[in-house]
């Protein structure tokens, strides 16, 4: 650290180190990152504007260029590799809604909104394509070139219940939710739908789980779909659908187990190895090669003749690939694709143009002495791809001329792809864990599509998903590279959105949020949880380790819950009093500096409360972090500048603040659920919960045959309920006829194709090889469960976490032998 305790290096036990630069306010200016054998990795400059903006990024792979208007908003992004440029500008209205993008390719997008006169005025309606390379030169401008992407959005007979869209070629996309506000289908009845079942009724806000998921694809690639306009063969259509729906129906009761057997479970346990990071390095014959900043940056495969290259990866500083160079069949040619990004969603893919001689990427054929291009094939943006999306959900596609449709499924996973006239040209079948099984036919001209579902893009080099910040097995169900945010984000590493597929999602690998964008219907504890983690990267590390610490899975329901009482109490007699409770400051702390800790806290709950989309919930953000930093050095004395703050204790003080809060809403948390907190007037040391609970009590112990399973109070023991409880998938491995009844009680959170599982749970190892049968279980709402460290048996040092139940205390949703 410097003097001001900001970081400006990194040093890790393998060699390989990081360094920063910094300017006078702070900001990192420069960034060099050397791998463990000296290996230059990063080599990055950040140029700043006076907007507090970057302006201008360099990296080794190439450069961005920023530019910002007199509101500070961004008005042109340009990426430039190996020499190409790709550039994407915006414009606003007056309101600050974006009204036009100009793609790279020089096609724009135009954005109409409702009226004033309309219910929801003001909302997005429709968004529009003008432009086409065949189109004249004031096609741009011309309204009467444009075509329609999607419309009919924010319509007036939407419902909370029924949401819809039109595709400009007529197709509708539908939402339907129950009365508990669940997804119960989604897509479209023809080209791609999923239908989803539940068990029983929850609240709104209960992440449950669906017991069955089923695809519809009545209309076949190569089809034609057809829109309500079609009266003489609706109800053909609609009698089709029955059909089907009925089928569907007779079979609600069975538990959807067809799209993934062993979800989560590695098929090539044997194959499959893992660095000292826990980053795995093999799979089948593949091999993966990482740089010190944890990006995979090359693959090979194992052959009799030694490794033969595969793949080989390039990203900015956002850690987004941006190029990716494949080796063709013949091993002497490769391939190079480049990628350019709208925010976090890929907006263009596409092979370099032009011809080269001095080696830059192409289509590049290797001469005899494999050191020169011999020959480089001219590669135009005519075969490019370029992505057109509404918040996280994909919605066209443009290739040569032609804007295709993308049907999704709930969780906006790409089912299908219709052309203008509504023949489907692409369509797959997506499992759990969002493995795409697409149609063959392309005898019908079908075109290729790698989009998947959470925002990831399949490379059929690999079979793998690339997920911006990680590379995803769809196969396996797990991340090759262990979460950088760590156990904030949940107790396995490697699982893919909490193993949750079905209502969860993950788009930048790094934080499983709910699959639904639509944050005005989020619940309060989703959007809180959002903002602290947006929270925590912009205050000082200690103050953010202290927020993620709020966010913990054995915190966060007791967050929820003490701050949604807390709302009850603003605006009455005894506010101030439940704020100063809440906060859990000491007399010590009362200086100036109490203010903007409190300020602080209203923005998390304010913007939990108030946030109807994703820029509210980064705002609100924003806020909190200006208000704990201004808080830092009030507390600390009233010091001035980051250095008085570290000196006079501030970012310590404030961290324990903090962690006072947690402390406080544990303490609250030991008597129940759905309390509304009464406060005595005397003052705030006297504040009790009345009648309810915040959280269902907590069991001590479990009777089995081998004694009482007591509940450990080990914080890993403790985040490990918040999963259970969540409904979380529980795991079970035995051999048939050898394994006892009272072992049905023990049920790890863990994936026993985990390495590493036998020692963590006891068990000897060559039980797991043996197992011949698995069980996948969740623990009912309210059933009795406790959380302990498994047990050291013999040589195996145990600590795995498992889950303890009565006999009978889980619901089986799958059972599986060899």
């Amino acid at each position: 650290y410097d003097a001001a305790d900001r970081i400006v290096g990194e040093a890790r036990q393998d060699g390989s180190h990081a360094d920063y630069e910094r300017d006078a306010a702070g900001r990192v200016i420069a960034l060099r990152a050397t791998g463990a054998g000296n290996t230059l990795d990063e080599n990055a400059t950040i140029a700043w504007g006076r907007s507090g903006k970057p302006v201008r990024i360099t990296y080794l792979a190439g450069e961005e260029r920023f530019d910002y208007d007199a509101a500070n908003r961004l008005i042109a992004h340009e990426q430039t590799v190996d020499g190409q440029h790709y550039t994407l500008h915006y414009r606003y209205d007056s309101a600050g809604r974006i009204t036009g993008k100009t793609l790279p390719d020089g096609q724009t997008l135009r954005y109409r909104y409702r009226d004033t006169a309309h219910p929801r005025a003001g909302l997005l309606e429709s968004v529009w394509l003008q432009g086409f390379a065949s189109d004249t030169a004031n096609a741009l401008t011309n309204d009467a070139l444009a075509r329609p992407i999607v419309a009919g959005m924010n319509d007036a007979t939407d419902r909370y219940a029924r949401r819809t869209l039109r595709f400009g070629n007529g197709l509708p996309n539908t939402v339907l939710l129950d009365r508990q506000g669940r997804v119960v289908s989604a897509g479209n009845e023809e080209v791609g739908q999923t239908r989803l079942q539940y068990a029983g009724t929850s609240a709104p806000t209960d992440p449950a789980y669906p017991t069955s998921v089923r695809t519809m694809h009545p209309v076949l690639p190569g089809q034609r779909a057809l829109t309500y306009a079609d009266a003489t063969v609706v109800q053909a259509l609609r009698s089709r659908i029955h059909r089907i729906s009925t089928q569907w129906d007779d079979r609600a009761g069975e538990a959807e187990t067809t799209s993934l057997t062993l979800p989560g479970i590695q098929p090539d346990l044997g194959a499959a190895s893992f660095d000292g990071h826990d980053r795995q390095i093999r799979k089948g014959a593949l091999r993966f090669s990482y740089d010190s900043l944890n990006r995979l940056t090359g693959i090979e495969r194992a052959t009799d003749g030694g490794p033969a290259p595969v793949a080989r990866y390039r990203y900015n500083l956002f850690g987004q690939r941006i190029a990716k160079t494949v080796a063709l069949t013949n091993g002497n040619a490769t391939r190079t694709t480049h990628y350019f990004y709208d925010g976090s969603q890929l907006a263009f893919e596409g092979e370099p143009t032009g011809q080269s001689s001095d080696g830059k990427p192409g289509i590049r054929q290797t001469s005899a002495g494999g050191k020169r291009p011999a020959v480089m094939a001219e590669a135009t943006r005519q075969d490019a791809s370029q992505y057109i999306w509404i918040n996280d959900k994909p919605v066209a596609l443009l290739r040569r001329g032609q804007l295709y449709a993308i049907h999704t499924d709930h969780r906006n996973a790409p089912l299908a792809l219709t052309d203008a006239s509504r023949n489907v040209v692409w369509q797959a079948n997506v499992a759990d864990y969002l493995q795409a099984t697409p149609a063959s036919g392309a005898h019908f001209g079908a075109v290729s599509f790698d989009l998947r579902g959470s925002n990831q893009y399949f490379d059929r080099e690999s079979g793998l998903h690339y997920n911006t910040r990680r590379y995803y097995d769809p196969v396996a169900g797990r991340y090759l590279t262990p979460d950088p945010l760590g156990l904030a984000v949940g107790p396995d590493l490697h699982a893919f959105a909490l193993n949750r597929p079905q209502t969860m999602a993950d788009p930048l690998g790094l934080a499983p949020t709910a699959a639904t964008t639509d944050w005005s219907k989020a619940s309060y504890e989703d959007k809180f949880v959002e903002i602290v983690k947006r929270t925590a990267p912009m205050v000082p590390g200690e103050i953010g380790a202290a927020l993620l610490e709020m966010v913990q899975p054995g915190n966060v329901a007791a967050m929820g819950a003490v701050f949604a009482a807390w709302a009850v109490t603003q605006g009455t007699p005894v506010g101030w009093i439940m704020d100063a409770a809440i906060l859990g400051l000491s007399y010590y702390a009362l200086g100036s500096g109490v203010i903007d800790l409190y300020q602080a806290v209203m923005a998390l709950h304010n913007g939990a409360t108030t946030a109807k989309c994703d820029p509210d919930l980064t705002a609100a953000a924003r806020i909190a972090a200006n208000k704990l930093v201004a808080a830092a050095g009030g507390i600390g004395g009233g010091a001035a500048g980051a250095v008085g703050i570290t000196r006079n204790g501030g970012l310590t003080r404030i961290a324990n603040g903090v962690r006072d809060v947690i402390a406080y809403v544990r303490g609250q948390a030991t008597t129940g659920r759905n309390a509304l907190l009464s406060i005595d007037s005397v003052g705030a040391n006297k504040v009790t919960a009345s009648k309810g609970t915040i959280l269902d009590p907590i069991p001590k112990a479990i009777a089995t045959p081998y004694g009482d399973a007591l509940q450990s109070s080990n914080a890993a023991a403790m985040a490990a309920r918040a999963q259970v409880d969540q409904g979380a998938t529980l795991y079970r491995i035995g051999t048939l006829g050898k394994s006892q009844a009272g072992e049905a009680q023990f049920w790890s959170l863990e994936n026993p194709a985990n390495p590493g599982y036998a020692g963590r749970y006891g068990i000897p190892p060559e039980n797991v090889v043996n197992a011949d049968f698995i069980e996948m279980a969740r623990v009912p709402p309210g059933s009795p469960y406790i959380t302990r460290p498994a047990p050291a048996v013999g040589p195996n040092p145990g600590g795995g976490i498992e889950v303890v139940v009565p006999p009978g205390g889980v619901r089986l949703h799958y059972f599986g032998t060899k």
